[in-house]
């Protein structure tokens, strides 16, 4: 009997021939895929392999965006605004830090003057330091970069008042006497002082000089009846003060750096009387960050050990679940390359992508397991069950395959550049999986000699079978032949088989209903702290600081 006749696609009969009989050359070659990936992901190398991937990609591995600008490109008006906004006014995310004591006694102000002139001196390797969001937009994805007002080289932010009441003019830099990395600290420490005088305002700072026992109760009432300070440097009890530092434009990566240094030059400071708490908005982009990657870790090892019972349950066999996890592996880190080099950022929502690889592009080794240990029960030639299973099944794999890639690509039509960037990984996710399960799974399973991976005898049954047939255990339609007649008449519909039809389709659309309610339900909302748990530090903190200083955001 000819492939036509047995209804083999001749393409992929041949398909399977190649693969056999080159079945080490495609493991290699799905290997050697693999470890290119991880080298050109890889967010730290040896230096002789960084040189080598610079050499060759000129990349520098997969990028980790938890900002809230990672939703947007460069050409969004909202962001050329903002882009626009930094340029005239500086950077308006502050590195802020919560210290919780007696704000007004003596000890603690000096406390705070130690730590506030040793911030000003913070000095760390900064290589985005005056980089803004769209010049490494420029960079990663050639977009057009806005023209900047002034030279951003650390007096970008010349002269102008922030809403602090200090004088934003890049001072700092001539005064340490030596780089730093801060523009400007705010504190009680040098917050402005407006006096009136006999000869009309004097203009000073409140902490020069220094309280002094004497006269801090007085420091006390003049400090909570200004209204720049109250709320802002200090809460209305005097239990909480509040220091802000500015920092010049810089990646994210940085940011968090420069954020990690702070914390370590607080943890210094702190005492029993003088407790330091870490806010603002590089402390929660770094929060998340971490959450990010942890999170991502745990839901990927949860779907591998999902999948790998799933696999072990159905299979029965080592190879039958190794060789499918591998499959997904690899096509997870072609995913993450392709992501790496067209500079895509792992965001708050690709963080889904690997459970999803795993959860997804596992069908596809399924399908060709099932369809193979079939063939090879019959013949017990592991070869020719190849062959003939990708001839059977290679078609409908790819189509399944392609049915997804067409959903997840149809992302690309939405407004949010991220979640155009994760329909376009997760479309080559699975398109990277349908791929390897047609040329390294048929490779593994070829050196199979005698197992049938679990494989039931007909008469067996088990629940998954139960629940099928009481869905659809049904010959009506069927043609069969009639008594004394040679001709084929369908088998008409039993009044039994005709209630459970109708319970069962009445049951769904019921469902169906519910979730149409439900999804009217869904609202649009955003707020990043509700990500965090309760009991988590950060968002402790930050609702600290919203309960006491009045928030940590800026209108």
């Amino acid at each position: 009997m000819s492939t036509e006749e047995k209804g083999y696609h001749p393409f992929f009969y041949a398909w399977g021939k190649l693969v056999v009989k080159y079945r080490v050359l495609a493991i290699v070659l799905s290997l050697v895929s693999a470890i290119i990936s991880a080298l050109i992901v890889a967010p730290v190398l040896p230096e002789p392999l960084n040189d080598l991937r610079k050499q060759f990609f000129s990349k520098p591995g997969l990028i980790v965006d938890t900002s809230i600008e990672a939703f947007t490109d460069g050409g969004d008006e909202a962001q050329i605004l903002l882009e626009q906004y930094r340029d005239e006014f500086g950077r308006d995310d502050f590195f802020t830090l919560l210290i919780e004591g007696d704000v007004f006694s003596v000890s603690f102000l000096e406390n705070l003057k130690a730590l506030h002139e040793e911030l000003e001196k913070i000095n760390i390797d900064v290589p985005t330091l005056g980089e803004r969001k769209n010049d490494r937009l420029a960079k990663q994805k050639g977009i057009a970069v806005l023209p900047k007002k002034k030279d951003q080289n650390h007096e970008d932010f010349g002269g102008s008042e922030d809403e602090f009441g200090g004088n934003v003019n890049g001072d700092s830099w001539g005064d340490e006497g030596g780089f730093t990395v801060i523009e400007e600290v705010l504190s009680l420490i040098n917050a402005r002082k407006t006096m009136a005088t006999a000869d009309g305002m004097k203009v000073g700072e409140w902490c020069d000089p220094m309280p002094t026992d004497q006269n801090i109760g007085t420091f006390k009432t003049e400090v909570l009846a200004d209204p720049k300070l109250k709320g802002q440097f200090v809460n209305e009890t005097g239990k909480y003060a509040v220091l802000i530092m500015r920092a010049n434009f810089m990646s994210e990566d940085d940011s968090i750096r420069v954020n990690t240094a702070i914390k370590e030059i607080a943890k210094k400071h702190e005492k029993d009387h003088f407790k330091i708490y870490s806010a603002g908005l590089p402390e929660l982009n770094q929060t998340l960050k971490e959450a990010l990657l942890t999170d991502m870790g745990k839901l990927l090892m949860l779907s591998m050990f999902v999948m790998v019972l799933i696999l072990a349950y159905t299979f029965r066999h080592p190879v039958a679940v190794i060789a499918p996890m591998i499959v997904v592996g690899i096509a997870a880190q072609n995913s993450f390359a392709v992501m790496s080099l067209m500079q895509i950022p792992m965001t708050m929502l690709t963080t889904i992508l690997p459970a999803f690889f795993f959860c997804v592009g596992i069908g596809d080794s399924v399908h060709i397991i099932s369809v193979y240990r079939d063939f090879f029960k019959k013949s017990q030639d592991s070869h020719q069950s190849i062959i003939d299973t990708m001839a059977t099944t290679a078609v409908p794999v790819i189509y399944t395959s392609l049915t997804t890639f067409v959903g997840l690509i149809s992302f690309k039509f939405t407004s949010l550049p991220a979640i155009q960037d994760m329909g376009f990984v997760g479309a080559i996710g699975v398109m990277m999986a349908c791929m390897h399960s047609l040329i390294f799974l048929p490779a593994v399973l070829s050196y199979n000699k005698k197992s049938t991976f679990g494989i039931k005898p007909a008469t067996q049954r088990d629940g998954l079978d139960e629940a099928i047939d009481f869905c659809a255990d049904t010959d009506a339609g069927v043609l069969v032949e009639t008594k004394g007649d040679e001709s084929m008449i369908p088998r008409p519909e039993s009044v039994k088989e005709n209630q459970k039809r109708k319970w069962i389709l009445g049951g769904f659309a019921i469902v169906t209903l519910i979730a149409i309610f439900w999804i009217s339900k869904i609202r649009v909302w955003h707020n990043p702290l509700s990500w965090l748990p309760a009991n988590h530090q950060p968002k402790a903190v930050f609702d600290l600081m919203d309960q006491e200083i009045g928030g940590t955001a800026n209108i």
